[in-house]
């Protein structure tokens, strides 16, 4: 016979406070029907003031009164359930983002027709002349541009003396 898991004190003060919590709620709902039914049916059965024991007026500061000291239980039984268990989840340690200056964003990728292109340039990093481009299509998505230099910018522009 497979024994069962022991339950944790988390757990057991969870049940015990959720259980305090809801019985709290349901009193407090029972008694705002009552205040409204009391407040209802003077004002529109028009019976006597004080057919409830006390004046609506009266049955309205106690229905606020009961509310409120129940919500200050809750929130007590809340902070006292947070300082017993601590966290259910550990907090995630905080990162600091750098923000980037315009000129360290990175550029969108470039975009031909729909498709994503990717640019190899030869020779590395020349710039200037005039190049010729070939694409070759990779997926439906992507597509492989090749730029090769062929005459360079000190044949079009020689330099000046």
């Amino acid at each position: 016979m497979d024994e069962a898991e022991p339950i944790s004190p988390d757990i057991k003060i969870r049940v015990k406070y959720r259980r305090i919590t809801t019985l709290l709620l349901v009193i407090a709902i029972l008694f705002t029907a009552w205040s409204i039914t009391v407040v209802i049916s003077i004002f529109t059965l028009n019976k006597d003031a004080h057919w409830a024991y006390f004046s609506p007026t009266e049955w309205i500061i106690i229905n606020i009164g009961l509310v409120s000291l129940f919500l200050l239980i809750n929130i007590i039984l809340f902070s006292r359930y947070r300082t017993k268990t601590g966290r259910l989840q550990p907090k995630a340690p905080r990162t600091r983002r750098l923000r980037k200056k315009k000129a360290e964003k990175e550029p969108a990728p470039e975009m031909l027709s729909g498709h994503e292109v990717f640019t190899l340039t030869l020779p590395m990093g020349a710039k200037g002349g005039i190049f010729s481009k070939t694409f070759i299509p990779i997926d439906d998505q992507r597509v492989f541009q090749l730029r090769y230099q062929m005459i360079p910018p000190t044949l079009l522009w020689p330099p000046k003396e």
